[in-house]
């Protein structure tokens, strides 16, 4: 019998005083990706409208929005190697932020 692997931990990339910040924003997490000047991109509850990421953004950070886009990705299909039992992850809606000239969101920065 072959001894028992213990499965790979998943290491995120995470900083402490940004989590927090994030949980303040009522759970608006910002991507690491930089999308443009003044455009931010934050993975939202997937019920938020477009007015409540907006005033949650602007609550938050102390910002004025200027644009929100907002995106839905599918989740990937999923499968257990040892049973084949077929799943999928979670749909993930993402919220694109532009900001208004001269406001930034200074998580990043120090």
């Amino acid at each position: 019998m072959r001894p028992q692997r213990t499965p790979p931990t998943r290491k995120r990339c995470a900083d402490a005083r940004r989590n927090e910040r994030a949980r303040a924003a009522g759970g608006l997490r910002e991507d690491l990706r930089p999308h443009g000047q003044g455009v931010y991109v934050f993975i939202v509850d997937p019920d938020a409208t477009k007015i409540d990421v907006r005033h949650a953004v602007e609550q938050a950070f102390s910002v004025r929005v200027t644009k929100v886009n907002t995106l839905t990705r599918k989740g990937k299909a999923t499968r257990n190697r040892r049973t084949n039992v077929r799943g999928q992850r979670p749909n993930q809606k993402r919220a694109m932020v532009t900001l208004a000239a001269g406001d930034t969101i200074d998580l990043f920065e120090s």
